[in-house]
Parts: structure tokens; C-alpha cells; sequence
């Protein structure tokens, strides 16, 4: 499955929207295609949001939001990041794919990071990487 950088203009860190998200920073996510790459990232980090000072409501999460969010497919030469949400079954599978996904990055350089799982919930598994102990 295609893996997705998604990335926030910095410029437009300061709407409204974005007090409806609970990460403000670039995501890496594997999906069909950008739309389900973007809805992933509302499942991911969206919350409820009270109304503004002025009685308004910020219109939705920023994740959906092509004016807030840049959306680009990674090559599957390309590393995944430090942190990935992918689809997985099990614990199992999430591991399986995180191992495929991180193992080409750890062909150049196989000391930097090692892969981890860290939680799941539903078919979403956040993963990533840290650095190795010494």
C-alpha cells in the first residue's frame, strides 16, 4: 500500500482549525490514496474543540484540508520518517510491515534506528523508530 507524507503549512499554523488536532506537525501514513491518507490522519488526531471567545467554532480538523495541509506520495525508495501510522490486522502484521517499511532505511544506516510498536488501536497502529541504546 502507498505510503503519504502529509504536511502543514507553517504559515497557517495559527487558524483556527488547528485547535482541533492534537499533532501540528508532519505525519507519514500508509493508505490507498491521499483522501483515506487524510481521513486516517482525522481519526488519528482529531478532538473536540470548545467554541472561541467570539462564539465561533473552528469548520473541521486541518488534516482535510488541502489549504492547510500538503499531501505527498513517498517512492518506495523513500524513508518512511520517524513515525508512521499504518493499517495492521494484529500485532503481528504491524510488526511484519514495520520491519519491511524500516528495513530499507536501515540498510544505510543500520546503527541510527531500530523499529518499535508502540500501541493500537482499532486497525490504526502508530509505529516508529528510535535511536539505539549504546
Amino acid at each position: 500500500m502507498p505510503i503519504w507524507k502529509l504536511t502543514p503549512d507553517e504559515k497557517k499554523l495559527t487558524e483556527p482549525n488547528w485547535e482541533a488536532s492534537t499533532r501540528k506537525s508532519e505525519i507519514t501514513i500508509e493508505a490507498a490514496n491521499e483522501d483515506e491518507a487524510r481521513k486516517k490522519a482525522i481519526m488519528s488526531y482529531w478532538i473536540a474543540v470548545k467554541r472561541a471567545p467570539d462564539g465561533t467554532i473552528p469548520i473541521g480538523c486541518p488534516w482535510g484540508s488541502s489549504d492547510l495541509v500538503r499531501c505527498e506520495r513517498l517512492e518506495d525508495s523513500e524513508d518512511p520518517g520517524d513515525e508512521i501510522i499504518i493499517e495492521a490486522a494484529n500485532i503481528d502484521e504491524a510488526r511484519k510491515k514495520v520491519k519491511m517499511l524500516y528495513g530499507r532505511a536501515a540498510k544505510r544506516a543500520p546503527d541510527r534506528f531500530y523499529p518499535i510498536v508502540s500501541w493500537e488501536s482499532s486497525s490504526l497502529v502508530w509505529c516508529g523508530r528510535s535511536p539505539r541504546s549504546p
